[in-house]
């Protein structure tokens, strides 16, 4: 009885255990037994891919540039499909007729410090980049797919700037009919591409050859940058390739600037056989005209949306009027000229030497009455005509 009892109780033992094992257990080796998942398991959802916030520079405000502000770090977007400003920055007197561009690919032109910039890359006519913390400044450009450069734009990686204003009236003029203006011009605190606008070199910004868009940094003659900007034309010979065209399938190389006349400030990246050849490109920053005239942005206007290149009007103003103090020379490191500070930023000669002691800027304007070069700013409060093959900071302000 008790055997029988015995064989009787493994019996059950073994049932029991058989019962609680899956009848059709899932063979690792074979795709075909595979469990379907709970779908109120959460155990089972596949993670979610990071979602990167992409803020399109365009969005609060449509108005294109060849200059975009990034206040911090993240990934950006801009409409890569017009050059400059769009077809109201073109001039008569301008080759290109039409702005719109078709480009298939995205490339970083410079960027400074190294690195600051990345992920750059073309989208449905949108141009891609992330930025890097703290201050930068780069190029970034639109090409064909055989890699040749269409347009270009500067990302200005900073703070946004500060506003300077200066309250501005003209009487009116009976003989030639002017009927007098007023208003108030809102300059910006710093140099374009400036990070500061106090006296280290952070205040310099960059620096640009008058008409050209494109700029230059302080750095470029730096042996560890000898790379970052290359040189084009001779200062003993002209060079016929040295056009607006060329300069923009070119954004990162100086065109040195070639004497074309017995005056030594007879200079110009830009070809041209006389003084006269030069008269073309009197608009290219927009100011072809006489004292108290507004001219419009035109697309090689470097400055952001909403600015423009102050005028030769507002420095002559400010030079002039005899309610507002002069430039003051503080430390021999910067012009004073109210809340308005020019550093002393030196700039870029016409070989590419670089000038250490001067606080020129470039106005928008070409010299009046026909000439051939263009007007500065500069230490002694003075406003003077120069070469354009040079390089000098400028400054942007509100458009009215």
């Amino acid at each position: 009885m008790k055997k029988s009892f015995l064989i009787l109780s493994v019996a059950l033992a073994v049932f029991a255990i058989s019962s609680c094992e899956d009848p059709n257990p899932a063979d690792p080796e074979d795709p075909g037994t595979e469990q379907p998942e709970d779908p109120d398991d959460p155990g089972t959802e596949e993670p979610d891919e990071p979602t990167i916030e992409v803020t399109d520079l365009n969005a609060s405000n449509p108005e294109t540039a060849n200059c975009y502000m990034v206040t911090k770090e993240g990934r950006y977007c801009f409409n890569a499909t017009v050059m400059g400003n769009g077809d109201e920055g073109l001039m008569e007197s301008f080759d290109a007729k039409a702005t719109a561009i078709t480009p298939t690919k995205a490339v970083l032109v410079w960027d400074y410090p190294t690195g600051h910039i990345t992920d750059v890359e073309l989208q449905d006519g949108k141009l891609y980049f992330t930025c890097g913390r703290g201050d930068g400044n780069a190029v970034l450009a639109a090409t064909d797919d055989a890699g040749t450069v269409l347009w270009s734009w500067h990302i200005w990686c900073t703070v946004e700037p500060g506003l300077v204003s200066v309250d501005y009236s003209y009487a009116p003029n009976e003989d030639t009919g002017y009927e007098g203006e007023s208003g108030t011009w809102e300059v910006m605190d710093r140099n374009l591409g400036a990070f500061i606008n106090s006296v280290p070199e952070d205040a310099y910004g960059l620096y640009y050859q008058w008409g050209r868009k494109d700029p230059f940094t302080q750095w470029l003659t730096d042996q560890s940058l000898a790379n970052c900007h290359k040189l084009a034309g001779s200062a003993d010979a002209q060079d016929p390739a040295n056009t607006i065209e060329y300069s923009i399938a070119n954004p990162s190389t100086f065109l040195i600037g070639y004497q074309y006349g017995a005056d030594a400030d007879q200079r110009s990246w830009l070809y041209s056989a006389d003084a006269e050849g030069q008269y073309k490109y009197n608009e290219l920053w927009g100011n072809n005209c006489v004292y108290a005239c507004y001219p419009p942005k035109t697309i090689y206007d470097p400055c952001p949306a909403g600015y423009r290149l102050a005028t030769c009007e507002f420095y002559n103003f400010c030079r002039n009027n005899p309610d507002l103090s002069s430039w003051n020379m503080v430390d021999g490191a910067q012009q004073v000229y109210g809340d308005m500070v020019l550093p002393i930023a030196g700039f870029l000669d016409y070989s590419m030497n670089w000038m250490t002691t001067d606080s020129s800027v470039w106005t928008d304007s070409s010299a009046w009455g026909g000439n051939d070069k263009s007007f500065r700013t500069w230490n002694n409060d003075a406003t003077d005509q120069t070469g354009r093959g040079r390089a000098f900071p400028v400054r942007c302000m509100k458009d009215k």
